[in-house]
């Protein structure tokens, strides 16, 4: 009963614990708007209908299948609350597509009038030829104007190459969970995250280095926690007085410049809690563009509070390289009648092999 519980509270989104709840940031766990999941019943208007019609009908003529699709229908209907479970209605669309099609046929077949026009077989194939607008149709249409992006690009198969080449075996690979299988197959590395073990805990764990503002702050986060994982971060929590005092007290002794020793005395904890804060772990860090756009969903795991039960919403900004607003002089970019102060602009050029073929500030 309480895995159960467990399961509803994920799915309707309950908060509850101090852990981010990840499937606020998933796209599949949204609400599904009622035009979306007619249009998944069928494509078209019409279609939609018949196999709305159809299951109905399929549920009243013959209860005894009905009953056997009873928990495709259910699991169907939290659709209404998560996109994801649309899956569960195909099968429910497609017999009540071919429940309504073939009782209607069956209907005009028994119909004397018609049948002495329009003879049986010929009656048959006009209902294959309507059964394959109806099924396919909308369908084919879809494909036509969709582009779908490849699951692993060229650019990225490059990358977990020269990762497999240039790292030790031992290396942990560490990168959004997205990436995860994709780099543990590919660059044939261990990972820190993929989908398999992806909740709360590791979403905020994995979030936490690629929202840092410090580099040096997320090496060290990516060491120890690649090496003590969940059980590490909630060991410091426990010296310290919570998880937003643990994570105040990592960014302060891992931060650039940071003396530990002086950070240790500070916080009064013993100077044998800095070996083990410090661990040797080589480390592969891999981020893209794709990585970039998906700001949305991490950025805000990344930068969760444990008090205020909520993260940052990352503000990305993209711009054309002629068209770069920026004032050197003042070190500012203005947009939208701002001044966001800057220190550093990089151009990376264009790749060539593995290397970018000019670097300048």
């Amino acid at each position: 009963l309480a895995l159960l519980e467990r399961k509803f509270d994920f799915l309707f989104h309950k908060q509850a614990s101090v852990w981010p709840d990840v499937t606020q940031s998933v796209e599949e766990m949204s609400q599904a708007p009622w035009d979306y999941f007619m249009h998944f019943m069928g494509g078209l208007g019409l279609t939609s209908l018949l196999a709305t019609l159809g299951v109905g009908l399929l549920f009243l003529r013959r209860p005894a299948m009905g009953l056997h699709l009873l928990g495709f229908l259910v699991l169907g209907l939290v659709a209404l609350k998560h996109i994801r479970f649309l899956f569960f209605f195909a099968p429910l669309a497609a017999l009540g597509l071919g429940f309504a099609v073939d009782w209607t046929r069956r209907r005009l077949l028994a119909w004397d009038r018609l049948t002495r026009s329009i003879p049986g077989p010929a009656l048959n194939v006009v209902f294959v030829m309507l059964a394959l607008f109806l099924f396919v149709g909308p369908q084919v249409s879809d494909q036509l104007q969709v582009s779908h992006y490849p699951s692993v690009t060229a650019p990225q198969a490059r990358a977990a190459k020269v990762i497999q080449e240039q790292s030790p075996p031992s290396s942990l690979v560490w990168s959004w969970w997205d990436y995860g299988y994709f780099l543990r197959y590919f660059a044939e590395r261990r990972v820190f995250a993929h989908g398999g073990v992806i909740g709360p805990q590791m979403a905020f764990l994995t979030a936490v280095p690629l929202a840092s503002p410090d580099p040096v702050f997320a090496a060290h986060w990516m060491r120890y926690i690649g090496v003590y994982g969940y059980g590490g971060f909630m060991r410091v929590a426990r010296q310290v007085g919570g998880e937003d005092k643990a994570l105040a007290f990592l960014r302060e002794i891992w931060a650039q410049g940071a003396d530990p020793g002086a950070v240790l005395a500070k916080w009064g904890k013993s100077s044998s809690l800095r070996a083990s804060l410090f661990p040797k772990r080589e480390m592969v860090l891999y981020l893209d563009l794709p990585l970039l756009l998906r700001a949305h969903w991490w950025y805000r795991l990344g930068t969760w509070s444990f008090t205020e039960r909520r993260g940052q919403d990352p503000d990305l900004l993209r711009f054309r390289l002629d068209r770069l607003p920026l004032n050197a002089e003042q070190g500012v970019l203005r947009h939208d009648g701002l001044d966001i102060p800057f220190g550093e602009v990089w151009n990376m050029g264009g790749m060539k092999g593995n290397r970018p073929t000019q670097v300048s500030r």
